[in-house]
This record gives structure tokens, C-alpha cells and sequence, in this order.
């Protein structure tokens, strides 16, 4: 993926008032001189990590999560299993977050996951769904000025006989006015679950989720 390197600067002007009065005799007129000064403030965009695979273009796919399906005693019925979304793939003290940092780029940004088809050796878990459940995003700084990313999916789901192609996870579209999803951002779940379906057999089923980040400059 191509990396980008962004800047962002800013600049503050400050009027600072010095006043000079003159002193004469009490009959004179007062006259009043100003000067003004400027207050000068350069801000650059925090630098991407090359030894980090989710960075793109100097925003960073910091946490991204696992998600977990108790064991459970199959009863040939259709089944429904709560799940939870467990510890992050990345960095364990951010439990069950997808997590995206972007340190001030003026950058669309996109997360996206894929998945493969849950297998136990030669077993294929057949015609079942895997469902994040509700999506929440929020800013990891409770002051955070800028507004939350725009794309929220609380609709992702995963065919558990088959690889799912790319799904849209969470995204911002960058603003001028607005700074969308500029900041640090979480995104949780609640109501994970497995939908399993009769006529599947015991195993320990595995699937591999991707999670990819995608940036694009904005041109505003």
C-alpha cells in the first residue's frame, strides 16, 4: 500500500495592544500609539510508522479485535450463541476495539474486514452467521473538537461456509469545517453472536478476519 505523508500547519495571529501615552501639560491634547505582533504556531501531522502494517498514509489501524464463540454442546436444533468481541490482534490494552489514530492528516480514511470460510480440518461450518451486532463509535479524548466518523456499519455479517469479501467497518470523510475523524477513535460492539444452523458436527472451528485501512487524501 502506498504510504502518504501529509502536513498540516497552522498559523495563529494574536494582537497584542502596547500603548504609549504622552505626557504634557493638562491643556494638550492625548494621542495614543499601537503596535501589533503576531503569535505564529506550526502544527505537523504525527509521522507514520513503517514497522507497523496498519498504517496508511500516516493514519494508523492501532487495535482491531478477535471475536470469540463459547464452547457449546450442539443439540440439533438451530442454535443461537452470544459471542463477545475479546482483546485486540494488536495491542491488548485495547480489548474489543477497532481503534484508528490519525494525528491531524487531512485524509479520508476507510476500515474494512474480510473473512475466511470457519473450518475444523476438513469440516466446513455450513449455512450459519456470524453477526458483529450494534456499532459504536467514539473519540478517545471525551474533548475531542472534531466530529466522529460518518460510516458506522452495525450491519456486518459473516457467512461462516464461505470467504466474505471486504465489508465496511468504520470511515471518515475529512471536512474542512467539520475535521471529520481527525483524533483518536473506538469503535465497540454489543449483541455479537452465531447463529449456527442444524446438520453441522463437532469441531473447533477457526475463520481468519482481515482488517484493512485505506486513506485518500482530501483535496478540501
Amino acid at each position: 500500500m502506498t504510504k502518504k505523508t501529509l502536513q498540516l500547519l497552522a498559523s495563529v495571529a494574536l494582537v497584542a495592544g502596547m500603548g504609549f501615552a504622552s505626557i504634557t501639560t493638562a491643556s494638550a491634547d492625548t494621542s495614543t500609539g499601537t503596535a501589533s505582533t503576531t503569535g505564529n504556531v506550526s502544527l505537523t501531522a504525527g509521522e507514520t510508522d513503517p514497522e507497523n502494517p496498519g498504517d496508511a498514509g500516516g493514519i494508523t489501524l492501532k487495535a482491531v479485535p478477535f471475536i470469540t464463540v463459547p464452547a457449546t454442546e450442539i443439540d440439533g436444533t438451530d442454535q443461537e450463541i452470544a459471542a463477545t468481541v475479546d482483546a485486540t490482534a494488536k495491542s491488548g490494552d485495547k480489548a474489543g476495539k477497532v481503534q484508528v489514530v490519525n494525528a491531524g492528516h487531512k485524509s479520508d480514511w476507510t476500515v474494512q474486514v474480510a473473512s475466511t470460510a470457519f473450518k475444523s480440518d476438513a469440516d466446513t461450518m455450513n449455512a450459519s452467521t456470524l453477526t458483529m451486532g450494534t456499532a459504536t463509535v467514539a473519540p478517545e479524548a471525551t474533548d475531542n473538537t472534531a466530529t466522529l466518523p460518518s460510516l458506522v456499519n452495525s450491519a456486518i455479517s459473516f457467512n461462516t461456509g464461505e470467504d466474505n469479501a471486504n465489508q465496511d467497518v468504520v470511515g471518515a470523510t475529512y471536512d474542512t469545517d467539520t475535521k471529520e475523524g481527525v483524533g483518536t477513535f473506538n469503535t465497540t460492539y454489543a449483541g455479537t453472536k452465531l447463529n449456527l444452523k442444524a446438520g453441522n458436527v463437532a469441531g473447533d472451528y477457526a475463520s481468519t478476519l482481515t482488517w484493512t485501512l485505506t486513506n485518500t487524501p482530501s483535496t478540501n
